[in-house]
C-alpha cells in the first residue's frame, strides 16, 4: 500500500547475514557444529567363513536404526527391532554388503543385564558385480550373547578448549549399553555357500542432541606449509 514501509529483510540480506557470521566465526577459531543422532546399535565381529573347499577369517561390521530404544530396556521392553546396513569382507574375498533386518529377544538376569538371542536377514551385493542390486546372495545369523543395558535421560556437556576439541551442551534419550555376542551364520552368496562362526561386541546408542563449537587455528590452516620458504 502506498506510504506502508516494508520491515522485512530481504531473503538475499538474510543470506549474506548468515554467511558473514559463519565466516567471522570461522576467523575467530569457532565452528559452530549442530547434531542429532537416532536411537542405534552398531556391530563388529570376526571369525572362521568355512565352505565347501576353503576356510577362511572373516570380518562383519555393521549398524542398525533402534526406534525401541526410546522405552526403558529396564522395566518394559523384551524384544528388539532394527533395519540398517551390513558389510563383510575376508581375506582374498571380495566385500559383501545389504541393508538387514534384526529382531532380538531378551531373557533378563538382572535390571541392566540380560541374555540376548538377536537374529538378522540381509539380501548381498558384492562390491565389482554385475549383478543387479542385492541378487548376489543372502545372509542370515544368530547373534547369542549378553547386554548390559542402561537408561540415558538428561543434558550432557563437553567442553574442551583445545585446537580440534569441541564444546558444547546437548541431550540425551534412550538405550545405551554394550554386550558381547557369539554369531552363527549361513551365507548363500553367488552360488557358493559357506557358514560362518564368530565373535562380537555391540553398543547401543541413545537418541541425542546438541550444539556447541569446535575451535580451529585458522591460522595455522592458513599458512600451512609457509615454514618452507
Amino acid at each position: 500500500m502506498p506510504g506502508q514501509v516494508n520491515t522485512k529483510t530481504p531473503r538475499s540480506a538474510r543470506c549474506a547475514l548468515g554467511c558473514a557470521t559463519l565466516l567471522a566465526l570461522a576467523a575467530s577459531g569457532c565452528i559452530p557444529v549442530v547434531y542429532v543422532t537416532p536411537p542405534a546399535r552398531v556391530t563388529a565381529s570376526i571369525g572362521a567363513s568355512i565352505g565347501e573347499d576353503e576356510v577362511g577369517v572373516q570380518t562383519a561390521v555393521a549398524g542398525s536404526l533402534q526406534p525401541l530404544h526410546l522405552f526403558d530396556p529396564t522395566t518394559t521392553r523384551w524384544f528388539d527391532v532394527g533395519v540398517g546396513w551390513g558389510g563383510r569382507f575376508g581375506f582374498e574375498r571380495p566385500v559383501a554388503h545389504g541393508p538387514l533386518l534384526e529382531l532380538g529377544l531378551f531373557q533378563p538376569i538382572s535390571p541392566n543385564v540380560r541374555f540376548a538371542a538377536i537374529g538378522r536377514a540381509q539380501p548381498i551385493s558384492v562390491v565389482g558385480s554385475n549383478s543387479p542390486w542385492f541378487t548376489d546372495g543372502t545372509s542370515v545369523a544368530l547373534q547369542l550373547g549378553v547386554d548390559y543395558a542402561f537408561w540415558n535421560d538428561g543434558p550432557t556437556a563437553d567442553c574442551e578448549i583445545e585446537v580440534g576439541e569441541f564444546c558444547g551442551v546437548g541431550y540425551a534419550f534412550g538405550e545405551g549399553g554394550v554386550g558381547g555376542y557369539l554369531e552363527l551364520g549361513i551365507d548363500q552368496i553367488q552360488g557358493r555357500q559357506s557358514y560362518a562362526v564368530m565373535a562380537g561386541f555391540s553398543g547401543r546408542l541413545p537418541a541425542t542432541w546438541g550444539a556447541g563449537v569446535v575451535f580451529i587455528d585458522i591460522f595455522d590452516a592458513l599458512f600451512e606449509g609457509d615454514d618452507d620458504f
